[in-house]
């Protein structure tokens, strides 16, 4: 005789970082191609003299807390 729930039922568990904004100065944008004005698809996008960088989306969007 088989044994009823056995099987043990994986759950996924979503966990979300809050982040408190008022911390941070934050940059939201978009970064296109300046000839065509087509979306720069996952683009590096960093700030000079700043350890924090960032990529766009493929719709060339980003968003930046410095």
């Amino acid at each position: 005789m088989a044994a009823e729930g056995t099987k043990k039922k994986k759950e996924k568990t979503k966990v979300q970082q809050v982040i408190d904004t008022l911390k941070y100065n934050v940059y939201k944008g978009k970064i296109q191609d300046k000839d065509t004005n087509e979306p720069l698809m996952f683009a590096t996008i960093t700030v000079k003299g700043v350890n924090v960088a960032t990529v766009s989306n493929n719709e060339g969007e980003f968003l930046l807390k410095i």
